[in-house]
């Protein structure tokens, strides 16, 4: 009987998955998916790479508690299937937990500030579903579901527990926007409503200051919402000059309290977020405006904070075109740089072809792109765009 292979290195990322690309606290590890595969990557290094194989379909969401010990991933499954949740002990890179009560898919993952606590949303098909719990609480410890709260009309997208405060989290979606107490007394999850006035928005990020003063929420609209922690209201709106096309679709704050914005067209931009009077009208706010801008290849799925320094910080975004890109951001000069530091196919690969009697380069071929590759670096040497065409074969002469 012939043994199953062993994984040895990859080149992939999957870009379309939603805060799916992290950067460990150890400083020298990036995390992303790859179908049911967890990648583990040296950010200096693309073939030091080490992976956690334990789900049965594709990876859907991704979360790394505060001190980068334990890990959390979630996964899509076939329609009236339970998705498992796999809890990881990053230090022995064991599964340390695996939980299973969410439908279909599991939407989102965020972990308590303590590590105490796991939050999971369940995914569309998760929620249409009757006497299910769309949101989740576990206890990380035993991977044991604490409590759970009722499914509402409207589809919830993202959760965030708070920076300095292990029972309170916040979740938004279609047009819903809450802040969840954890009644330790009673095992419930209790729900404040906030305050947007007539404002009727869509979420698809939630950012939250390290003082749990504000949380800034992007929306598919395109416009990023200030909201108050202390009551849940409505405080602010930017950028001050125009939405982000195609909507805001990752957000991530940064040492200054600035907040860094990814759009669905590519667009990287920095927020000033604190709050200034108009200069028309002191009883209002003045939009926050961007201060740096830039513009990737593809939509901007992932932003994670990677080094800070005196004068400036490092952030790896990833995108939907299975992009990974190092991005410095220089506050003094307001100037952001971006570099890409490994890239992949975005669509299936229909061909692959080494040249004769040489195995140290191979070429790739599928939708818009041929590629060919170097095989002991794992990096791409040559890209050729087929724009609007798809390539199902490919060959090198002799």
């Amino acid at each position: 009987m012939a043994e199953p292979l062993i994984l040895n290195s990859v080149i992939g990322f999957g870009g379309q998955i939603d805060n799916g690309l992290l950067v460990h606290p150890d400083g020298r590890t990036i995390i992303y998916p790859l179908g049911s595969t967890i990648v583990l990557r040296d950010r200096t290094d693309a073939r030091s790479q080490e992976f956690l194989q334990g789900h049965s379909d594709k990876v859907s969401c991704l979360a790394l508690s505060r001190s980068g010990k334990y890990l959390a991933s979630g996964q899509i499954t076939y329609m009236g299937f339970t998705a498992d949740i796999i809890i990881w002990d990053l230090e022995t890179k064991q599964l340390l937990h695996r939980m299973a009560l969410h439908k279909v898919k599991v939407q989102a993952l965020d972990f308590s500030c303590d590590e105490r606590f796991l939050a999971s949303l369940g995914g569309q098909d998760d929620n249409a579903l009757v006497n299910t719990r769309a949101r989740v609480l576990w206890d990380v410890h035993s991977g044991n579901a604490m409590c759970g709260s009722p499914t509402n009309t409207n589809f919830v997208t993202c959760v965030k527990f708070f920076n300095n405060s292990n029972d309170k989290l916040m979740t938004a979606g279609n047009f819903n926007l809450n802040v969840w107490s954890y009644d330790g007394v009673n095992n419930k999850l209790r729900p404040q409503d906030a305050s947007l006035g007539t404002l009727k928005r869509v979420f698809k990020t939630i950012c939250i200051d390290s003082n749990d003063q504000y949380a800034h929420l992007g929306t598919t609209t395109g416009d990023v919402l200030q909201i108050g922690l202390d009551r849940v209201l409505f405080k602010n709106t930017g950028p001050a000059k125009g939405n982000v096309q195609l909507g805001v679709t990752a957000s991530c704050e940064v040492p200054t309290g600035d907040i860094v914005v990814g759009g669905g067209d590519g667009s990287l931009q920095v927020l000033r977020t604190v709050p200034e009077p108009s200069s028309t009208n002191p009883k209002l706010l003045r939009k926050m405006p961007a201060v740096a801008a830039t513009r990737l290849e593809g939509a901007v799925t992932s932003i994670s904070l990677a080094e800070v320094n005196a004068r400036s910080f490092t952030l790896y975004v990833g995108t939907a075109m299975c992009n990974i890109y190092r991005v410095t951001y220089e506050p003094a000069t307001s100037k952001l740089k971006e570099e890409l530091i490994q890239t992949a196919h975005s669509d299936k690969i229909n061909g692959l072809a080494f040249p004769h009697a040489y195995s140290e380069v191979f070429a790739t071929c599928g939708t818009g792109y041929i590629r060919v590759w170097h095989l002991t670096t794992c990096r791409e040497l040559l890209r050729i765009a087929v724009p609007n065409l798809e390539c199902f074969c490919i060959a090198f002469t002799t």
